[in-house]
């Protein structure tokens, strides 16, 4: 299994400083639930210890879920800068389910869970290609940038 917490390399040209729960219960014969928790904007303090993103991980993890939080551009040891309107972070998104998808075996499921800004960069990102189910969690969106 993957360690706790890692900088993962991506193909966006930057690094993101991650870290990756299992869940308790887990068998190798049962289907991976994967949830991808993305914090608001990193110019307002936003990280991936946010207290309201950590407030859900036990929950998740009860459900057997794999959890995924990281650092966006720019923050801890990630690389980079953050934008405004999020696309280069959508970019590392999809590019990080990716890489989590490589590394996770059977994932049958993701939740993507944004809040603030994150969940702006979270509603950019479509649906997976079947047989991967793809929901999308957007907690007190923005509509300032776009509306």
């Amino acid at each position: 299994m993957l360690p706790n917490v890692e900088v993962i390399d991506l193909l966006t040209g930057v690094s993101l400083e991650a870290i990756l729960l299992k869940p308790p219960a887990t068998t190798h014969s049962q289907e991976t639930k994967l949830a991808i928790c993305l914090h608001p904007w990193s110019w307002l303090g936003g990280r991936m210890k946010d207290p309201v993103l950590v407030s859900l991980v036990d929950r998740l993890l009860s459900k057997n879920y794999h959890v995924l939080r990281y650092n966006s551009r720019g923050v801890g040891r990630s690389t980079g800068q953050a934008s405004f309107a999020g696309f280069d972070e959508a970019k590392d998104l999809e590019a990080i389910i990716h890489w989590t998808l490589d590394h996770l075996p059977n994932v049958s499921s993701i939740v993507i869970i944004g809040y603030s800004h994150g969940s702006l960069i979270a509603s950019l990102q479509p649906p997976l290609p079947a047989p991967v189910q793809t929901s999308h969690v957007l907690l007190s969106y923005p509509l300032g940038p776009r509306s």
